[in-house]
């Protein structure tokens, strides 16, 4: 779908499924974020810039995708005036999940990043391999499937 070094002249809106984001540390593959149905997605850490996009997106399920070339976007905004508050707002959007992303690393405890996931995306905990979860949470898959199991014990 999109990957390192390539240009970033859209943007995605999810009409059904699940997207990944990740970066490679050597052979380690790090979840930056995971997100699905209705949400616009893309690289937008480059969008508006001249950077080449730094990381991977990656459908984990099948999944329909409405592209939103940003030239388009630019447009909008430079011919109806009142769309850049709806911008403003999706931004702010983002800029809230990026603060709860930030939240989660902070977490030290890995049964609190664990129990902190289940009370804001429950949905995801059966939805998605739980090797993603495990690296969005900045945990092995052990310590993951560990959290779980004296979680589930009576």
């Amino acid at each position: 779908m999109l990957t390192p070094g390539s240009v970033a002249d859209h943007l995605y809106f999810i009409e059904k499924g699940v997207i990944r984001s990740y970066v490679k540390e050597e052979e380690r593959q790090i979840t930056t974020w995971i997100t699905e149905e209705n949400e616009i997605i893309g690289p937008t850490r480059t969008i508006g810039t001249n950077n080449l996009c730094q990381e991977y997106l990656q459908a984990l399920e099948d999944t329909d995708l409405v592209a939103l070339p940003v030239d388009f976007t630019e447009f909008i905004f430079n011919t109806y005036p009142e769309t850049n508050v709806v911008g403003r707002r999706i931004w702010e959007y983002y800029y809230r999940k990026a603060e709860e992303r930030a939240h989660i690393c902070r977490i030290t405890s890995a049964e609190k990043k664990y129990k902190h996931l289940m009370e804001t995306r429950p949905e995801l905990i059966n939805r998605i391999s739980l090797k993603y979860i495990a690296s969005y949470l900045g945990m092995t898959l052990e310590t993951l499937s560990r959290v779980r199991s004296r979680k589930n014990k009576p």
